[in-house]
């Protein structure tokens, strides 16, 4: 039987993640968003029920999707939510996603990656991550909660990277870096060292 989902936020990334939901991936039925704003523009794809406060009123079965790309606002959507262990909070991996490995990569609830990327072996991926569109990630990777990797990043072996970091697309990350929680690496920056907590660095090479 298939399972009744709902999406948090109604902008452009939970409309990607609502016509995945809706057109190729069968085992769940989308009933529609939630959102504060009564802006979002979601099409055919369903109606905003209503803003992110009354998703107690859903039945404990459901299955909810954080739809937001920006980590803060995550982290945020999901400590709004009432009493969260009600719900379910599944992982989609879109087709044409490569992994080398699958028994030694590790997926956090309520994670999306999307078609082209690739991962190879020792991956783990925590709770609420969102890998665009044909990214790369390397051996013996760490991505924390509620982290954001966008469009074409390719991250390099080894790297540890925290939580609600946001990664812009077209950016490189070298061997063995340390990204800090809360870090933002610029769209197409190259970071060849460490970047502390709440830091942003952007340029070739990342500053």
């Amino acid at each position: 039987m298939n399972r009744k989902l709902y999406i948090l936020g109604a902008g452009g990334l939970a409309k990607e993640l609502g016509a995945y939901i809706k057109y190729i991936n069968s085992e769940f039925i989308l009933k529609g968003f939630f959102d504060d704003s009564k802006e979002g523009n979601v099409g055919e794809l369903g109606d905003i029920l209503g803003p992110l406060d009354q998703t107690p009123i859903l039945d404990a079965d459901s299955s909810l999707v954080i739809g937001v790309g920006e980590p803060n606002l995550k982290e945020k959507f999901f400590t709004q939510i009432e009493k969260p262990e009600r719900f379910r909070f599944p992982s989609f991996i879109q087709p044409e996603v490569y992994l080398a490995d699958n028994q030694t990569i590790q997926f956090g609830q309520g994670t999306f990656i999307c078609s082209g990327s690739s991962l190879t072996t020792d991956i783990r991926i925590g709770n609420f991550c969102l890998i665009n569109l044909n990214c790369s990630i390397g051996h013996d990777v760490s991505l924390g909660d509620y982290s954001s990797i966008m469009p074409g990043v390719n991250i390099s072996g080894n790297v540890k990277i925290g939580k609600s970091v946001l990664i812009g697309t077209g950016a490189t990350i070298l061997p063995n870096r340390n990204i800090g929680d809360y870090a933002v690496i610029g769209a197409g920056a190259v970071v060849i060292r460490d970047v502390g907590e709440g830091q942003t660095v952007v340029g070739v090479p990342a500053r």
